[in-house]
Formats: structure tokens, C-alpha cells, sequence
């Protein structure tokens, strides 16, 4: 039985499980997601007859070359298992090799739609079942040891010594050599990373950093009281709506949202620890368990919060979930009902406008974006409520995207408003700025953008209030790199996005924002000191290529026909984003320069040794600064010299001393005054 798409997905939720697990601020399974190098270590290719590591597995999973999800169970297995065979009972990597697959199999038991094993002993293709015996290196951890650093080779001076005459008996002075003079920038240098092989590591550093602080923080506390169905129609057949709906040429959409898992173990972060699944609210709704169509409302939305959180932002998996909530609120909307007939189809996911960002300023002008903020017919309010999200004006939004429900639109809101024509009385909804993904630019080939990266535009949109998806957040690079907002700003699990520039679509043009609080719609809330969650160090951004080619290669991609997009002709700036990075310019000279009197201090001069990344984070850095705190030598612990101490008799003594050499000194000049 070949792997299909939904087990797919569980199979690489499982591995997800597996490579977050940590362990005093460490990624448990870094060690097991590549091979060992078969230079450093051959004893290890003769001991395991089946290598095997993570990265591999997922390759092989993305490729298609497994036949059944039980040879994806095997090779799991085996990672682990040759890691047990190889290495001592008891070491580090022992330990870590044992808790994640008892991890593995604690994970794989939980999904029904998975095939279990027989047993869950050792597979065939592990070296217990071969026969193999560990070599003696099995005693030692299979990691390579840390390089040692090599004690970089004091520069010799050459030193010119001119022979002395033989009637001279002073000794000759020691002539100044010329030495090549180095220039060293004046701007202070920041430890950043940069983008050689330490990149690579630096983004994983970043990464635990960030589940770190994700892990310490409090959970969101849930949806609002405001903004729920009313309504009196059949549960049941909402239910019966959203799940036989589907496409064009006959696919179901429900087997997505049905493989959510059930059970709340795999959602820390959600406001809620109670199981919840499709099957449950339907057997809630024929038992006629909802007491108001709130209850069933919430029920609703927080199994379409759970499925969001399950699929990946961009994958298909995702997008039908999208398309799936916004049939719903469609279905529970009093004056946007979704399209009549026979079944529900629509050919833009059923969004309140026919277009998205892209494609929208294609249209006739004037009729999706606006260059000014719509008044006609509004009643401008503070907030809006929809679905237990309480919106103001300055929040980010998850919108429902026409062109690409994989992509949900980003925006900010501008106003909240109620429709006050006669055709719309009591329409609510929300005028917006959007923000465009790079997949939705023009961009030239050799562009780099960040991970998680929008950019502003000017344009006015007005969204109604079923649009509405989920709240998000957007930080500038400067403050993302640095930390996240305290509650009630950001809960941990919420979307977030980065921006520095503005795009205008029509000039397909990116510009620079000189005051990110300036392009909001609440700049005095963005001025404010807002509180902060401060990263124990700045984060390596993670670059990646035009969406519109493929990974490492030229060419375009296979999907990039789906995006409104494209590449344009031309080279891009390279544009240095957050902390700059100091460069030294050396240059030689003609300078003249006297020989050090230490040889010591000769060789320190220009010896400049960059400690790696992974080493610079186990030290306290300056908070201003983000450099690493050194000493050039150990503290000193010598008592300090003690004050003299006297006794108060010899204190009045001093006391009445300086008094009469005072009054003695006045005395003086006074007589002279009076004297002719």
C-alpha cells in the first residue's frame, strides 16, 4: 500500500515531534539528522550495515520512494537503534537515542490512520537483528570532537642590524623598520553572523532560541465573548455542509480536517486541553448537546484554530483548511451567504472579494484597492467583534485570499466600520492596508528575501467581516531579530512577519520604510515603549531565494505558474539587514614604525582571532551592543588596602587644628588689610 498524502503528513508531523524535542537548551536530535563521516569514523560503516539519519528519511519521503508508511517506521527505528549498537550504554547519545524512540513510538501509536507494527522490537534492518558486533569505537560517542583551535603563528619582525666599526665602542641604535600599517574601520564590530559555514548553524541557534522563549511563555487565554453565530439553523447540517463539500472534479476537502489528531497532547499552546475533533462536534450536534449556537460556534472555531496550527502556512493541506473556515463562516453569516445550488462551489474560495494581492490593481481601478480611505455610507467604530477575535484599529489580520487560499492575505487594519446604506444595513467589516508576499511581487532572479518577509503598500481595501481568518503580528527585521512583544501584543504560536520595505504593484518598485511606526495606522502606539521579550542574542535571519526558482538552481519552478508574481530583468543591491557588520580594510604602506620593546606586545599587535558562533553563545553579551563580554586577564582577588583608621580623640585633635590655622590665616589677612 503505497504512502499517501495524509499519512504523509502524519509521518512528517511525528519527525517535527521528534527534532523540536530538547534537552537543557539543546536539540536532542541534531546528532542523528545527518550521517557520520565515514573519513572521521570507519569503524561505524563496519559495525552498521544500514546507516541511517532524518534527513534522509524525509528526502526519501518528499521523493516517493516508500511503499508503505511501515518502512518509514523502520527506518526511524533504525536511526536510533544503530545509535544504541554503536555507542556505549549509558553516554549521552545512548540516552537520546532511547528517549526518542520511545518517543517515535509513543507518536506513531497516537495516529489511527497510520498502520502499527507487529511489535515494536528491533527491525531487520537494525544491527541487533544482523548480528554485527560493536567495535571497540562503540565505547566512544560518534560525534566528532570539537577541532581544536590551533595557536595562530606569531608574525616574526625582521629587524636590520648595520655592522659597527671597529673604532666604535658605543653600541649602534636600533634603526626603525618599516612595517606594513593596517587600517581598521573605525565603526565598532558587532559579533553578527555572517554568511560563511557557520550560517547553517547559526539559523539552528536561532531556531532554539526561539522555541526557548516560545516554551516559557504563557499561553494565549482563548477566544472573546463577542462576535458569535446567533443563528437558528440545524448544526447537523452545517457539519454535513463542510464535510461533503467538494472541489471541481469531485475531491473531498473533509479527510484533511478529519486527520487533525484528536487527542490535545500535540497543541501545547492552545487555549484549550480538551479533545476535539469533527466526529466529536457532529455526535455534540445529532445529540443535540449545544445548548445555543454560540457553543457550537466556538466548538467551531477552535477546531479550525487547531487544524491551522497542524498544516504548514503555504502547503495544500493548509489552503483546504482555509477553504474549509471560510465556507463555514460563510454558512454562519447573516448577510454574506455563500453561492445557492445544489452544492456549494465557488471559485475563489469563497472570499468576500474576487481578487487578492497581485491581482487585485489589475482590474478596473477603484473597484478592489482604493488610493484614499472609503467614507461613503460608514459609521467608523473602534472595534468589531467576530468569532470571539476582538479587532481594533492597528491589528494585523489573516484575511481570505481569492487568488491562493494556501496564502492567506496579510493586512493591518485602518478602520472598523458598519455600512449604513440602505442596500447593506448593518454590514460590518474592516478597511485594510495588505501586505504582499514575495511570491506576489516582481522581483528581480538574484533577490533575497527573509524568511517570513512582506512588504507594505498604500493601496485601501475593504474586507467584510468573514474575511477574517485569525489575528497576526508583523515586527520590522530590527525588532524581530531582537525579541517579541509581552501580552497582550503577541502570544506564543502566532503567526508572525517581518518588513522593512514598501512595494508598489503597479511600478513594481520596492522602497525603503524610513519610519516603520509612520506606515502603521496607530503611530503613537508604535512610538510607545511597547514591553519587550528580549532574545538572550540577535537571531540569524534565514535567507531564502525568488519563490519563483527552484531550490539551488536557475530555473523556475513547477508552482510558479499559481502565483501572481514574477521575475523581472536586472541585478538587486545587496542590502545588509540589522546589525552592520564592521569590515577591516587593510592596506600597506609605507609607515614607519619603531620595534615594540616586549615581544609580547609585538605579537599581539594585529592578532585578531574571531571566536565561531556556537562557542560566542555560552557567554554574557553587552545589551546595547550585542558583543561578548572578555577580560584580558583573570580577576583579580587581592583585598583591597584598608583605610586608616584613627580614634575620635585624634580626629577632634585634626579638627581643632585646621580650625585655629583657619582662624589664624583670617586673622592675618585682615591686619593687613587695616594696615596704612
Amino acid at each position: 500500500m503505497p504512502v499517501t498524502y495524509s499519512q504523509k503528513e502524519l509521518i512528517e508531523a511525528i519527525m517535527r515531534t521528534l527534532e523540536s524535542k530538547q534537552s537543557r537548551k539543546r536539540l536532542i536530535a541534531a546528532v542523528f539528522m545527518d550521517l557520520v563521516d565515514a573519513e572521521a569514523y570507519p569503524e561505524y560503516y563496519e559495525s552498521i550495515p544500514n546507516p541511517r539519519c532524518l534527513n534522509g528519511i524525509r528526502a526519501n519521503l518528499h521523493a516517493q520512494r516508500y511503499e508503505d508508511p511501515l518502512d518509514v517506521y523502520n527506518d526511524l527505528a533504525t536511526v536510533f537503534y544503530n545509535a544504541m549498537f554503536f555507542n556505549q550504554s549509558g553516554s549521552t547519545i545512548w540516552t537520546d537515542a532511547s528517549m526518542l524512540k520511545t518517543d517515535l513510538d509513543n507518536e506513531w501509536r497516537r495516529y489511527g490512520a497510520l498502520p502499527q507494527p507487529r511489535s515494536f522490537s528491533p527491525p531487520p534492518t537494525a544491527p541487533q537483528k544482523a548480528g554485527r558486533t560493536a567495535t571497540t569505537a562503540s565505547e566512544s560517542n560518534f560525534m566528532p570532537p570539537p577541532t581544536p583551535v590551533q595557536p595562530s603563528l606569531a608574525r616574526s619582525i625582521p629587524t636590520v642590524l648595520s655592522p659597527a666599526p671597529a673604532t666604535m665602542t658605543a653600541p649602534t641604535p636600533i634603526r626603525p623598520v618599516a612595517q606594513p600599517t593596517m587600517k581598521i574601520s573605525t565603526e565598532p564590530e558587532i559579533d553578527v553572523f555572517t554568511d560563511t559555514d557557520d550560517r547553517p548553524i547559526a539559523e539552528k541557534i536561532s531556531e532554539e532560541i526561539v522555541l526557548l522563549l516560545d516554551s516559557s511563555l504563557p499561553k494565549w487565554s482563548g477566544f472573546g465573548e463577542g462576535g458569535w453565530w446567533h443563528g437558528t439553523g440545524s448544526f447537523v447540517d452545517v457539519v454535513h455542509s463542510i464535510k461533503s463539500h467538494k472541489d471541481v472534479i469531485g475531491n473531498r476537502y473533509a479527510p484533511v480536517l478529519e486527520s487533525v489528531p484528536e487527542a490535545p497532547d500535540a497543541f501545547t499552546k492552545l487555549p484549550f486541553n480538551t479533545p476535539l475533533s469533527l466526529k466529536i462536534i457532529e455526535q455534540r450536534a445529532k445529540a443535540q448537546d449545544y445548548a445555543t449556537a454560540q457553543d457550537f460556534d466556538r466548538d467551531m472555531a477552535s477546531y479550525f484554530l487547531k487544524a491551522r496550527r497542524w498544516y504548514d502556512i503555504g502547503s495544500d493541506f493548509y489552503g483546504q483548511i482555509l477553504l474549509l473556515q471560510r465556507l463555514y463562516q460563510a454558512l454562519t453569516s447573516d448577510h454574506f451567504p455563500p453561492p445557492t445550488g445544489s452544492h456549494y462551489a465557488s471559485t475563489i474560495g469563497f472570499a468576500g472579494l474576487p481578487a487578492g494581492p497581485g491581482t487585485a490593481h489589475i482590474m478596473v481601478p477603484n473597484t478592489i484597492t482604493h488610493k484614499t480611505m472609503p467614507q461613503q455610507d460608514r459609521i467608523f467604530v473602534d472595534e468589531v467583534c467576530y468569532k470571539g477575535w476582538n479587532v481594533h484599529v492597528g491589528d494585523f489580520v489573516h484575511l481570505a485570499n481569492a487568488n491562493d487560499t494556501c496564502r492567506p492575505i496579510v493586512a493591518q487594519v485602518w478602520k472598523c466600520w458598519e455600512n449604513t446604506s440602505s442596500s447593506a444595513q448593518g454590514q460590518q467589516g474592516v478597511t485594510v492596508k495588505w501586505y504582499f508576499r514575495p511570491e506576489q511581487t516582481f522581483h528581480t532572479s538574484d533577490r533575497k528575501f527573509l524568511e517570513n518577509e512582506v512588504f507594505l503598500t498604500d493601496d485601501f481595501v475593504e474586507h467584510p467581516l468573514p474575511d477574517i481568518i485569525e489575528k497576526i503580528h508583523i515586527l520590522p527585521s530590527a525588532q524581530y531579530m531582537r525579541g517579541r512583544p509581552r501580552a497582550p501584543y503577541w502570544y506564543p504560536d502566532t503567526p508572525t512577519y517581518t518588513c522593512d520595505q514598501q512595494y508598489d504593484p503597479e511600478a513594481r518598485e520596492f522602497r525603503d520604510i524610513p519610519d516603520w511606526a509612520a506606515a502603521l495606522s496607530k503611530p503613537e502606539l508604535a512610538r510607545a515603549a511597547a514591553p519587550y521579550f528580549i532574545f538572550e542574542q540577535e537571531l540569524c535571519l534565514r535567507e531564502v531565494d525568488s519563490p519563483f526558482l527552484a531550490q539551488g538552481k536557475g530555473k523556475s519552478t513547477k508552482d510558479s505558474g499559481r502565483f501572481p508574481g514574477g521575475l523581472v530583468l536586472g541585478t538587486t543591491q545587496k542590502k545588509s539587514r540589522g546589525a552592520k557588520k564592521a569590515t577591516k580594510n587593510v592596506s600597506v604602506g609605507n609607515g614607519v614604525s619603531t620595534i615594540p620593546s616586549s615581544l609580547a606586545a609585538s605579537n599581539a599587535v594585529g592578532n585578531i582571532e574571531k571566536i565561531s558562533g556556537d562557542l560566542a553563545r555560552h557567554f554574557d553579551r553587552d545589551p546595547e551592543t550585542n558583543e561578548v563580554f572578555w577580560f584580558a586577564a583573570p580577576p583579580s582577588y587581592a583585598p583591597r588596602p584598608a583605610r586608616p583608621k584613627h580614634s575620635t580623640t585624634y580626629l577632634h585633635f585634626l579638627a581643632t587644628k585646621k580650625r585655629k590655622e583657619a582662624e589664624h590665616s583670617s586673622g592675618e589677612a585682615k591686619k593687613m588689610r587695616m594696615s596704612p
